[in-house]
């Protein structure tokens, strides 16, 4: 109900052009919902854009962590890659350097069975719609990879990881 009452709302308010403001702390609400998305800290704005900006493309850490889940990877970034426990992968923000922490969404793990892969299906958990992978890493890290539909792999078996698309990356203090 709860869902199908906000469809009806944003319908209604595009419409009618009505401007409207939702306060929530449901980030999937907002995410969904909103056409612009403020994330307040200490009653503060800390970032304003649209839902699609305020997920791919955080201002800081805080913000990443707030609006979904996230994988964090220590890393070291030059020339717009960043270097990882996964390999290197590409960065939104090529002017970052030094010592980063890399947040990747699970949806961008992308896995492929390997016998030669360098890791290790852990768990996996079905959800109906989709089901979250965890993957055991040679370093003892682990990461999560959401992905559409069945599980056509099981827990036990050697995967290849990559990373789709760029991540954000956060300067290390």
């Amino acid at each position: 109900l709860r869902t199908s009452l906000r469809d009806d709302v944003r319908a209604l308010l595009t419409l009618t052009s009505t401007t409207a403001v939702l306060v929530t702390h449901d980030q999937e609400e907002a995410l969904s919902f909103a056409d612009q998305v403020s994330v307040m800290r200490d009653g503060r704005i800390v970032q304003s854009a649209p839902p699609d900006e305020i997920y791919s493309r955080p201002l800081d850490l805080e913000v990443a962590r707030f609006v979904g889940r996230l994988i964090e990877l220590p890393g070291s970034a030059q020339a717009g890659n960043a270097t990882t426990a996964l390999g290197r992968v590409a960065l939104n923000d090529r002017s970052i350097t030094g010592d980063v922490v890399v947040a990747i969404r699970p949806e961008q793990v992308e896995l492929s069975a390997d016998v030669s892969g360098s890791g290790v299906v852990g768990s996996i958990t079905f959800f109906g719609h989709d089901h979250l992978i965890e993957i055991l890493l040679p370093d003892g890290s682990t990461v999560r990879s959401r992905r559409n539909g069945t599980p056509t792999l099981r827990p036990g078996q050697a995967v290849s990881v990559s990373i789709t698309g760029p991540v954000a990356a956060f300067a290390t203090r």
